[in-house]
């Protein structure tokens, strides 16, 4: 829900430009792309509001791995296995607390080699 119509209609917009770039992304990828709730932001909005992140007004934002050539890797490893589900840390600045506990996580997970239903599955606070 957006407050003005004018709001829904940028928005939209916006979704349709991101909609666009997900499915020329999709072709290119091996890994799952798809609609996420951040689908109505542009790039700055996620960066500004989700990682802290902010524009300069150069170009910096703009070089990110969609805009690049794809790459091929060498070999493919799936660790979503060793992987619990994806958690939302809102927008509360705690990155480095969500990434250190996920690299624990799967350490972990690896080294006892844990299946699907038995990982371990930490607290980031």
């Amino acid at each position: 829900m957006y407050p003005t119509p004018s709001e829904t209609e940028h928005r939209l917009s916006i979704f349709h430009e991101n909609y666009i770039q997900m499915i020329e992304e999709q072709k290119r990828v091996s890994h799952q792309v798809g609609i996420t709730k951040f689908f109505d932001l542009t790039a700055q909005e996620f960066l500004k509001k989700y990682t802290g992140a902010f524009s300069t007004g150069n170009s910096l934002y703009k070089t990110n791995y969609l805009l690049s050539k794809p790459r091929k890797n060498p070999t493919s490893i799936d660790h979503r296995p060793l992987l619990v589900e994806v958690k939302n840390q809102q927008s509360c600045g705690s990155c480095w607390s969500f990434s250190t506990t996920c690299t624990l996580e799967f350490a972990y997970n690896k080294l006892k080699s844990l299946s699907k239903d038995t990982l371990v599955n930490l607290s980031e606070s």
